[in-house]
């Protein structure tokens, strides 16, 4: 049975009623982030993965990996640049993107929020340093997981937080806000943005 956990970073998504509440307790704890949750659909609509263009919703609409997926999609690995993070005792969140190996333009904008009580410390070591897109981490170790996504989101051109993310004009773009279980736990809370560059 899962267990509802606190953090000093925010309240867990189970706990929040709209993917906007969910933004704002996913992003507030890094630098230069401003709620959105006021804003609605200037920040990001609701959609269902009907609703998303057929190459978004094969990169989204799925209970896999994004590394994995990406990686397919592009025919090339993915390589990780992590632009903010908190580390609070267990808790630990990043910005990130993702490029493709060795090129300049990001294939997904993220945040990601684990909870290291769910992870051997082999694991939690590796996510720290920053250098290896999480999926690729916990495949490596063979980490029993599920992979659950909770909404799906339109990011519009303009939209503040693609600004946040360095993206001013950008879009629209796609994304998924969701939980990765480890070994039945809520470990991972995660935003992810794909911007479907080929």
């Amino acid at each position: 049975m899962s267990t509802v956990r606190t953090t000093p970073l925010g309240k867990p998504l189970a706990q929040c009623a709209t993917p906007l509440e969910a933004l704002d307790e996913l992003c507030s704890p890094l630098k230069d982030y401003a709620p959105v949750a006021p804003l609605g659909a200037a920040a990001a609509v609701e959609v269902s993965a009907e609703e998303m263009p057929a190459d978004y919703r094969r990169l989204l609409a799925h209970e896999r990996h994004m590394t994995l997926v990406l990686q397919e999609y592009h025919g090339t690995t993915v390589d990780l640049y992590v632009m903010d993070r908190r580390h609070e005792g267990d808790f630990y969140t990043r910005k990130i993107f993702l490029t493709k190996a060795h090129q300049a333009r990001d294939v997904e904008l993220g945040v990601v929020r684990l909870d290291f009580r769910q992870m051997a410390d082999i694991v939690r070591r590796e996510i720290v340093t920053g250098q290896t897109p999480l999926g690729a981490i916990l495949v490596r170790h063979d980490v029993h997981r599920r992979i659950e996504s909770r909404w799906y989101l339109r990011f519009p051109a303009g939209s503040p937080i693609l600004a946040w993310f360095g993206r001013e004009g950008a879009g629209p773009f796609y994304g998924r806000i969701g939980t990765i279980y480890c070994d039945h736990e809520p470990a991972i809370e995660l935003l992810e943005i794909a911007t479907l560059y080929r």
